[in-house]
C-alpha cells in the first residue's frame, strides 16, 4: 500500500498543477482558543519550478493576511514575506532580504498535499511537507496488518529511534485503499500516548488522487487542530498557461484568476467589501 501511495505521489508531482486550500487552524492553549484563516497556495509548471504560498489572518490585526511565499524556477529559489493591510487591498510585499530570509525559509517550505496526508500536522504549521515522509516509514516495523468490518485495511508499524513512534495508517476500500485515517503515537512504558491524527477525504481526477480535505490535529500541551479544503486543477484545466512566474509582481496572480478568488477576507473587514 505504501509502495502504490508513493508512485501516487509520483504521478501527480510529474504534472502541472495549481492548488488553493482555505481552511482554519484552531490553537487551544491554557484553556483559550485562537480560530485563524489559513490560505495555502501552490502550482508547479514542471519538476523543479513551483510556488509554494502561505497565509494566515491574525486575530486584532489590521493585517486581513500574513504572507509567506516562495518560488522556484531556473534561476534558483526566492522568498517574499508581506502583507494585505487592513486599510488598502493592496498586498504589502518585500523580497526576502537578508535579515528576513531565515524567517521566510522556515515558514514557506514547498507544501504537497498529497505526502501532507500521512504526516505530522506540523508541517501545516511550518507550511512545508517532508518529502521523505515515505522512505521513513519503509524503515519501520510492522506490527499489525488487518481488515476491519468495513473492509478498510488497518496497519501499524513502529519507528526505531531514541523515541519510538508507532503509526497507525488506515487505507480506505472506498478511497482505492489511500491512506483515509492516520495516527502518530509515542511509546511509552503503559502503551502508547498519541501524538497526532490527521484524516483525508481523497478526489480523483483521472486516474491521479489528491486531497480534496484534510482535517488535522496534534495533541501536546498546545493543540493545534487544522481543517482545510483543496481545489485542484491538473493538465489541461491549465489551458497551457504558466503558473511560476518570478518576473510578475505577484506571483499568486496566475493562481489566483485561475481559481477566480479573492485572498483577502473581506467578510471580517466591512470597510473592504467594496473595494477594487
Amino acid at each position: 500500500m505504501l509502495i502504490d501511495f508513493d508512485e501516487r505521489c509520483e504521478a501527480i508531482e510529474k504534472e502541472a498543477y495549481a492548488f488553493v486550500g482555505f481552511g482554519r487552524k484552531v490553537i487551544l492553549a491554557r484553556g483559550n482558543a485562537h480560530d485563524l484563516p489559513v490560505i495555502y497556495v501552490g502550482a508547479q509548471d514542471r519538476p523543479g519550478k513551483r510556488l509554494d504560498c502561505f497565509a494566515v489572518q491574525p486575530e486584532g490585526s489590521y493585517a486581513i493576511e500574513l504572507w509567506r511565499q516562495r518560488i522556484a524556477s531556473e534561476h534558483g529559489v526566492k522568498h517574499r514575506v508581506g502583507s494585505t493591510n487592513a486599510v488598502s487591498p493592496r498586498t504589502i510585499v518585500e523580497d526576502g532580504k537578508q535579515e528576513k530570509s531565515k524567517i521566510a525559509k522556515h515558514f514557506t517550505k514547498p507544501f504537497y498535499p498529497v505526502k501532507q496526508t500521512i504526516c505530522m500536522p506540523h508541517s501545516f504549521n511550518a507550511g512545508g511537507t517532508k518529502t521523505d515522509i515515505v522512505e521513513r516509514l519503509f524503515q519501520g516495523n510492522i506490527t499489525k496488518c488487518s481488515y476491519d468490518d468495513n473492509g478498510d485495511l488497518v496497519c501499524s508499524w513502529e519507528l526505531p529511534g531514541k523515541v519510538v513512534l508507532v503509526v497507525t495508517m488506515t487505507f480506505g476500500k472506498k478511497s482505492n485503499f489511500l491512506p483515509t485515517d492516520v495516527k502518530w503515537s509515542r511509546k511509552i512504558p503503559s502503551g502508547t500516548r498519541l501524538l497526532s491524527r490527521t484524516k483525508t477525504v481523497w478526489k480523483h481526477k483521472g486516474d491521479l488522487a489528491i486531497p480534496e480535505r484534510i482535517e488535522a490535529v496534534t495533541l501536546s500541551n498546545i493543540e493545534l487542530h487544522y481543517t482545510v479544503d483543496f481545489d485542484w486543477k491538473i493538465g489541461r484545466e491549465l489551458a497551457g498557461k504558466s503558473m511560476v512566474d518570478p518576473a510578475l509582481a505577484d506571483w499568486r496572480e496566475p493562481v489566483r484568476v485561475l481559481f477566480d478568488v479573492d485572498w483577502q477576507r473581506r467578510e471580517n473587514f466591512p470597510s473592504l467589501r467594496d473595494s477594487n
